[in-house]
């Protein structure tokens, strides 16, 4: 509301909000015999994805939110001219496959706890703004725990 005077009691006040999610392994992702992406089987559902890039090398990984799994795959293995990171991680993910490394998929679709100060929050992961909430704290755990982004 513009306008409206805060009271110093009501901006001293520490915002704390705890969150706590499970990835679940999906499968990996290969190269069909057209030489094309091939995912796992990704259920039509709202949620957070991971794709563990594995190789001899430091880990690397890329983390996304979407309101639909299996739409969201589609895109990354048939990406629009104008879809830059769909295009961008298309050919990440098979220059990576050709030179034998393995990606693994994981996803959170259920099993999300929010709370926000004492109050255990309703998670609705068709709600864009809880999902980016977790994408943004998972790129956050990744790097923390020494994780290469392939996220920019």
């Amino acid at each position: 509301m513009i306008g409206r005077k805060v009271s110093p009691a009501m901006t001293d006040k520490p915002v704390r909000i705890a969150l706590e999610y499970h990835w679940q392994s999906l499968g990996q992702v290969r190269i069909d015999a057209n030489g094309r992406l091939l995912f796992p089987a990704a259920p039509r559902k709202p949620g957070l994805y991971r794709f563990r890039l594995r190789d001899t090398g430091a880990a690397r990984h890329y983390v996304g939110e979407t309101d639909i799994l299996q739409r969201r795959f589609q895109h990354y293995r048939t990406p629009g001219d104008r879809q830059q990171t769909n295009v961008r991680m298309n050919r990440k993910f098979l220059d990576h496959l050709a030179a034998r490394g393995t990606i693994e998929v994981d996803i959170v679709i259920d099993g999300v706890d929010i709370v926000a100060g004492n109050q255990s929050v309703c998670v609705d992961l068709a709600n864009k703004a809880v999902r980016r909430l977790l994408e943004h704290a998972a790129l956050v755990d990744e790097a923390a725990a020494g994780v290469q982004l392939l996220n920019r």
